[in-house]
């Protein structure tokens, strides 16, 4: 072994790495004297050296003093270099030793454990001073008998791997049971050092891989926001010295990861963020990875950034123990940290303390407005100025949510083959997109009295009476309704080009829309220039706006594909209007609230809530489609089922998870059936009804100070608290269809492309069953599958056969179809 060794050789001083290498070979040299002195075999006839023990071996080993360490040297001397030198020279073991106080010994630990890693020959020496070739890896017992001189001494240094000491505690080093052994003790345990550690001792740079998922790390750059120079300021002037701690407490939305930035950039420091949405869900997982996130920010330097304490804390059975967690972590760390969230905040840890709030004003129309143009334009390209404002109006995203955004968008407007093409893959009711307008799904106008395929039926693919979709090449910002500029198509009466007709309102000219008209000449020029990319079209920037807002959802709702239109909807025209109010509501939200400041004269929230009442089947579930796909935003159904609980106080939780991640997502919240969670407030007869009717008040609570748009159905309105709704801004009724709307259903449920018989009665298919809208999809589907068994087009005989299903389905008699019904009277 002697020729592994070399302990005379001259020290690289150009190689901080190797002085350290040098004092460990310094180390093994005296401990392989040692062991040769106590351990060698008297003759060349005791075979198998390391697999059997002589007695004359044990018998030396007896002269030894108990508890003596096995490798001492009789003349033990202090290897050369000192830990002073290799720690001057070297910055990962300088910051070692520095940030977690190492002693020398335990320097020497980390070393040995280190070496491996570095040169496979220590793995055989490793072997030979343990006298077994099979552990390459140093154990406990081997740095004790290393590093220890006396019994004293060695029993003493065990503390350097108890669990509350520095190595252990800070997860440097991780002590591994011998596989081979059973119930090993301390010293039959291997000693690992933790890769990151490692990485950085041998002097590899980059994060910690275990953190990829979850963290992200930058160096920002100067020039601060106005708004943050006095938060910078008021950090650097810390007291005592301490690095600042600041919790940024503002809604998702806004801006608040700003200041963790222009923070990092005053202090000259990197900043690395913790996204609590990438944590695994596991609490003990969460937490292994949260310390290995506070170690990685005191090793680089840099500012600790966790951009969701709510999201950290989501799963109630366990806020408490993560919260402490984080506590501990945060008393323990001397580095400047930012934690934000939307609610109030304190550490539960009282060595924790010392948190600078600072409230942070969400991003308002214009802030958004200018960064949705930075952002493109950092891409090269520019949208259409009327797009823009669109976009930026409806979806409340913060900086870094726009800037993904608009990657997004400027990769989708890329995989068009031509600037004016519509795009292929767009969201519902994206021109050309199935089910949008002139797309092949596109249903018959819902109003004409011809029906689809009939004479006085006009086409809806690209023609005048197709539905408005925000997002369409030249739609305006608002739905359109006649009379008012930008009000949704609804279906009923005879459409316009750009302004189709509303039932219960009259036509006006269309002289409402030439405020519109500059808008024309902002269409992006971008495209026309060869060789720039394609300027994102208005649906492509309100899909990628949308994909921003759907995580904090996917757990507690189910995102609604919306792929009707206002041609599916059949109702009353002052229900039609009514909806078409609830999108203006919308739509003109930010002008009337904002610009005009009525959000001054209110006390409650500015959301808007809307109840759907009615028979089941009457198109209340619709109408919310309809209405999410006029505004552009995604339609989520709350799961009633991952909400209601048994347990007392588990459903306001629930609730409040929903609607906290609601206010980031810019969806349309639809509650169906919401008197199982708005129902009427009862007598207290016992403990149950207290609790029911605190978990009703909270909800009333909750509901007001919500500020997107919710939409709720119920079959009984009657079954609702009063107290509730009157706090809703509209309830609509809809209705049992009568006999002309239940014809106008039976036409438009029939696709253009589904083969029909020209024999198909649909006056008297209305006369004769008395079905509601649902219903009657039902049965057109059945008789669709009918005729595609029967190899017909689809006749009277199939609708019979499917009506007669239904009505058996509703548990009730169908009346009498004819004689003419194909044999199915």
């Amino acid at each position: 072994m002697s020729e592994l060794l070399a302990p005379s050789r001259p020290v690289a001083a150009e190689s901080p790495l190797l002085v350290a290498f040098c004092r460990l070979d310094d180390l093994l040299a005296q401990a392989v004297d040692a062991m040769e002195f106590r351990c060698a075999p008297e003759s060349a006839a005791e075979a198998f050296p390391g697999l059997h023990v002589s007695a004359s071996q044990a018998r030396r080993l007896l002269e030894l003093p108990p508890g003596r360490p096995l490798l001492a040297a009789p003349t033990a001397r202090e290897p050369r270099p000192g830990w002073d030198l290799i720690s001057a020279g070297h910055i990962g073991w300088r910051w070692l030793r520095t940030r977690y106080g190492l002693s020398d010994l335990e320097l020497d630990v980390a070393l040995l454990a280190l070496a491996p890693e570095a040169d496979l020959r220590y793995e055989r020496l490793y072997g030979h001073l343990q006298d077994d070739v099979g552990r390459k890896r140093p154990l406990v017992g081997l740095a004790l008998d290393l590093l220890a001189t006396t019994a004293e001494g060695r029993l003493a240094a065990r503390a350097v791997f108890a669990p509350q000491a520095p190595l252990t505690a800070h997860r440097l080093l991780a002590l591994v049971p011998d596989p081979r052994a059973v119930e090993p003790p301390l010293l039959a345990h291997f000693m690992v050092l933790d890769e990151q550690i490692t990485d950085v001792l041998l002097g590899q740079s980059g994060l910690d891989r275990r953190l990829a998922r979850c963290c992200r790390l930058e160096t920002p750059a100067a020039g601060s926001d106005p708004e943050h120079e006095g938060l910078v300021r008021m950090a650097s002037r810390s007291p005592g010295g301490r690095p600042p701690r600041v919790y940024a407490q503002g809604p998702a939305g806004s801006a608040r990861g700003g200041a963790a930035r222009d923070l990092a950039a005053g202090l000259g420091v990197a900043l690395l963020t913790v996204e609590t949405s990438g944590l695994p869900g596991e609490a003990d997982a969460a937490s292994d990875v949260l310390a290995l996130a506070f170690r990685e920010a005191s090793l680089l330097g840099a500012l600790l950034r966790i951009d969701d304490i709510e999201g950290f804390r989501l799963r109630p059975d366990e806020r408490e123990v993560r919260e402490r967690v984080l506590a501990g972590l945060l008393a323990g760390h001397d580095g400047p940290v930012v934690v934000e969230g939307a609610g109030e905040w304190a550490p539960l840890d009282r060595r924790a303390l010392g948190f600078l709030t600072v409230p942070v004003a969400p991003c308002g129309v214009a802030a958004r407005r200018a960064l949705w143009e930075r952002e493109l334009a950092a891409q090269g390209v520019r949208a259409a100025p009327a797009d823009v404002r669109a976009v930026a109006d409806r979806f409340r995203l913060g900086p870094d949510r726009i800037a993904d955004a608009a990657l997004t968008a400027v990769a989708e407007a890329a995989t068009r083959t031509a600037p004016d093409a519509p795009h292929a893959s767009g969201a519902p009711g994206t021109p050309g997109a199935p089910g949008g307008p002139g797309g092949p799904d596109t249903p018959s106008t819902a109003g004409a009295p011809g029906g689809p395929g009939g004479p006085d039926t006009p086409s809806t693919a690209d023609g005048p009476g197709a539905p408005h979709v925000p997002g369409g090449p030249g739609a305006p910002e608002a739905p359109h309704v006649p009379g008012r500029p930008h009000t949704p198509h609804v279906p009923g009466g005879p459409g316009a080009p750009e302004a189709p007709h509303v039932p219960g309102r009259p036509d006006a000219p269309d002289a409402p829309d030439a405020p519109d008209a500059p808008d024309a000449p902002d269409a992006p020029d971008a495209p026309d220039a060869p060789g720039r990319p394609n300027a994102p079209t208005r649906e492509e920037l309100f899909a990628s706006a949308r994909a921003q807002s759907r995580h904090r959802l996917a757990a507690l709702a189910q995102r609604v594909e919306t792929v009707y239109g206002w041609d599916d909807l059949v109702l009353p025209p002052d229900c039609a209007a009514q909806l078409a109010e609830v999108c203006e509501r919308v739509a003109h939200g930010r002008q009337v609230m904002d610009d005009w400041g009525f959000e001054h004269t209110l006390s409650r929230g500015r959301g808007v809530s809307a109840l759907f009442t009615g028979p089941p089947g009457t198109g209340k579930t619709m109408a919310a489609e309809v209405i999410a796909r006029e505004l552009g935003l995604d339609l989520v159904k709350i799961d009633l089922s991952t909400v209601v609980s048994k347990y007392v106080g588990e459903t306001e939780k629930n609730l409040e998870r929903v609607f906290t991640a609601a206010a980031d997502t810019d969806a349309v919240l639809l509650f169906d059936e919401a008197d199982a969670l708005f129902g009427k407030r009862s007598e207290v007869r016992e403990a149950h009804d207290r609790y029911a009717n605190i978990e009703i008040a909270y909800l009333l609570q909750r509901m007001e100070r919500y500020e997107g748009l919710a939409v709720l159905t119920t079959n009984l309105r009657r079954n609702l608290d009063e107290a509730f709704t009157r706090r809703l801004q509209f309830i609509v009724e809809f209705p049992f269809p009568g006999e002309a709307d239940r014809e106008r259903i039976w036409r438009v449920c029939f696709p253009p492309r589904a083969p029909r018989d020209p024999a198909l009665d649909f006056a008297r298919l209305a006369r004769d069953f008395q079905l509601t809208g649902g219903s009657i999809r039902n049965v057109v589907l059945h008789a669709a599958f009918l005729a595609a068994s029967d190899g017909t087009a689809i006749g009277m005989p199939q609708l019979i056969r499917a009506t007669r299903r239904e009505f058996q389905k509703l548990d009730q008699v169908m009346p009498g179809a004819g004689p003419d019904a194909g044999g199915e009277g």
